[in-house]
């Protein structure tokens, strides 16, 4: 046995030779190399977690959104009811404050490598504790991405995977799941213990045995793999892995990866016995978080340029994956710090509080809502009420003794000494946090008072007629619209020619969709404005189409198309003729206040977006996909958050145009209808081709 000790403690020393040399060695010799090196990684790390925090900002837009959408609902409910509710609003809230706050810590002492984060490390944390905090997100968020889409792929890949499953467990996974989009890619770290050979030296030979021969049979299974990417990318089987299919041999990858992490943390558990503290010094925990940034930089130039050169991928989807790893890793080092924080806070009288308390008063809260039962606003509430218990506990305990408080503490919560300013890292954050609580109360308090108007408006039945049409005679019609626009059309007859401009000419003035051209649909969104119960659609659109058609025109009022029973109005305009039906869809209602909430909605993100691309060039280069699957997960997140908002208007009109079968249909829409049809059609492009799509915005 000692002599199968030391064959396995030297494959371990061989290994982690190796390892150190990629990981510790090769970043050190580029920033000898090159000059300013470590410079330039500073600013791109500084500026990608800058663009994951800013990002946030729409997100909390979102929450804002949700609550003040459903204040009146809030309002109306007993005291106690809208007590819980608003008590999860506040739990989220403070949970997105939070997590913004720890990710400017990162960012601005990630300008010096974390000084206070490194004499944390060196003074006050076990190496494992450390070690164990940083791969518990990746643990958390690895067997997920196994899980999901092996689960809940369409496609006959995974065998009849999904019919093992029960139904409600099928439905949590695949349509209430979270991270779809999200890439597993994580930066290792070795520096925070001494020499394995050292490290090792009270485990057991079983144990040193047992690891030295999983690392064998992990690395031989590594090789395998590299060897089929390498195939795979160049379109050859030279594997028996080639016969995997997409979804599996992803699995496969990252099964690998968990089998990896779990071997280095196995490895980190046997060093317990021999390793108390950190035996390094400061100057190399420098280096290391200077490295760390380093891998940051390059993993996510590897997985470009692997995008862009993958036959499979191309330019666009390589940007997809790299602002989605733009995300995810800073999302990965707030949380594995705010793990690390939790853990310093967690002694045995806090968590004997924290557990009990966040348990009990999180169902409590959970049950007196009402209004979901979505196991998601549990688990917020009890993640929220668990570190106020810490912070309770830890803030009595700094009261009643003279125990000095932990460096973590003081990286969040920083107190001057005396005599000395604030830091402009810490002023910054502080005008941050009071311009985002200063954003959400006004976008709150504007959708809280449109959304009670707008129930006082729905049950006193005021509904004011803001566009209306009246004939002179059989050939001249006046449109109002809101008493501001006046339209005076004179029809073409015999008598009368059409009117013709040369110049200005817009370039889609010539051209006809489906037989019909601008101004035709133009008149027909206009015609959306009308009020649906009287006649003035029917007839305005008979006098303006049936003259020059051999069959006239039908008009189809939908049943939810109603001055006060449908959440908006849009009607379809049949043509027998051309074979075609025109869905236009009305544009905003200047004294129907649900439209404003619906224009905050619709125009959250992209004006979000606009505004943040001043400041961060690349989100001005994104393309259609990123910006999509960004907002889907604003969504995704929301709902994981346990949150309940309202359906989209475009939920019904999606429904009434899947209905329509028989021939072809084209949506059209003027102001807020436009952004309705552009952001529907977007949702579902089967149901709606980009060449049946006409939304007409102001100049």
């Amino acid at each position: 046995m000692p002599a199968l000790r030391s064959v396995c403690l030297g494959v371990l020393a061989r290994w982690e030779a190796l390892v150190r040399a990629c990981v510790v060695d090769a970043p050190a010799l580029v920033f000898q190399c090159i000059p300013n090196a470590d410079k330039a990684v500073s600013v791109f790390f500084v500026y990608v977690m800058l663009q994951a925090l800013a990002l946030l900002w729409p997100l909390l837009g979102n929450v804002a959104s949700v609550l003040g959408e459903n204040m009146m609902t809030i309002i109306t409910m007993p005291v106690s009811q809208a007590g819980c509710v608003l008590g999860l609003y506040a739990s989220v809230v403070a949970l997105i404050f939070g997590f913004g706050r720890a990710m400017w810590v990162l960012t601005w002492q990630s300008t010096d490598n974390f000084p206070q984060i490194r004499r944390l490390i060196a003074s006050e944390c076990r190496p494992q504790t450390v070690i164990f905090a940083a791969a518990l997100p990746m643990l958390f968020i690895l067997p997920s991405l196994m899980l999901v889409p092996f689960v809940c792929a369409d496609d006959t890949d995974h065998g009849s995977v999904n019919e093992l499953l029960p139904r409600h467990w099928h439905s949590a996974i695949c349509q209430e799941s979270y991270l779809r989009f999200i890439s597993p890619k994580y930066p290792a770290c070795i520096e925070l213990l001494p020499s394995w050979r050292v490290a090792l030296t009270g485990a057991s030979t079983r144990a040193i045995v047992a690891l030295g021969g999983s690392l064998l049979l992990i690395k031989m299974v590594g090789g395998l793999w590299f060897i089929e990417w390498i195939a795979r990318h160049s379109n050859h089987q030279l594997t028996p892995l080639h016969r995997l299919a997409p979804a599996e041999w992803e699995f496969f990858g990252m099964a690998l990866l968990i089998a990896a992490i779990a071997w280095s943390l196995t490895l980190t558990w046997q060093t317990r016995r021999s390793v108390g503290t950190y035996h390094g010094s400061q100057g190399t925990l420098n280096n290391l978080f200077g490295r760390l940034k380093y891998t940051f930089v390059l993993l996510q130039l590897a997985l470009f340029v692997r995008g862009c050169v993958h036959p499979q991928m191309g330019f666009v989807h390589a940007q997809l994956e790299l602002t989605i790893i733009n995300i995810l890793l800073p999302t990965i080092y707030v949380i594995s710090f705010v793990m690390l924080r939790l853990i310093a806070l967690s002694s045995l009288r806090a968590v004997a509080f924290s557990v009990p308390f966040a348990t009990i008063t999180g169902a409590l809260i959970f049950n007196g809502t009402g209004v979901t039962n979505k196991p998601h606003s549990l688990v917020v509430l009890v993640v929220f009420l668990y570190i106020v218990g810490l912070r309770v506990v830890d803030h009595f305990e700094a009261v009643t003794t003279t125990v000095t408080r932990s460096t973590l503490h003081g990286v969040l919560h920083p107190v001057p000494p005396q005599g000395r300013a604030v830091t402009p890292g810490r002023r910054v954050a502080k005008v941050i946090v009071f311009a985002g609580i200063l954003d959400t109360l006004s976008v709150t308090t504007q959708l809280s008072g449109f959304s009670i108007l707008s129930v006082v408006q729905s049950k006193t039945q005021w509904y004011p007629d803001t566009t209306s049409v009246h004939y002179h005679s059989r050939d001249v019609i006046s449109v109002h619209h809101t008493s501001a626009v006046k339209l005076h059309l004179g029809l073409a007859n015999e008598s009368a020619s059409a009117m013709h401009i040369d110049e200005p000419d817009y370039a889609t003035c010539g051209h006809r969709w489906h037989g019909l051209d601008l101004v035709d649909y133009s008149l027909i969104a206009q015609a959306a404005y009308f009020n649906p119960q009287s006649n003035d659609t029917s007839q305005f659109l008979e006098t303006m189409f049936n003259p020059s058609l051999s069959v006239p025109v039908q008009v189809r009022m939908p049943p939810l198309n109603s001055k006060t029973g449908g959440k908006f109005d849009f009607y379809e305009v049949f043509f027998p003729s051309l074979n075609t039906s025109v869905v236009a869809v009305r544009g905003t209602d200047v004294w129907r206040f649900t439209d404003m909430i619906e224009n905050h909605k619709m125009s959250l993100e992209p004006v979000s977006f606009a505004i943040l691309s001043t400041i961060f060039p690349t989100i001005r280069i994104w393309p259609d996909i990123t910006s999509s699957t960004i907002i889907e997960l604003y969504h995704e997140v929301v709902s994981l958050l346990g949150l309940e908002h309202k359906y989209w208007y475009y939920r019904d009109l999606l429904k009434y145009v899947e209905s329509i079968q028989d021939r072809q249909v084209v949506l059209t829409g003027h102001s807020l209808g436009g952004g309705f049809v552009q952001h529907g059609s977007f949702i579902d492009a089967v149901v709606v081709p980009h060449d049946r799509r006409l939304h007409l915005q102001p100049p």
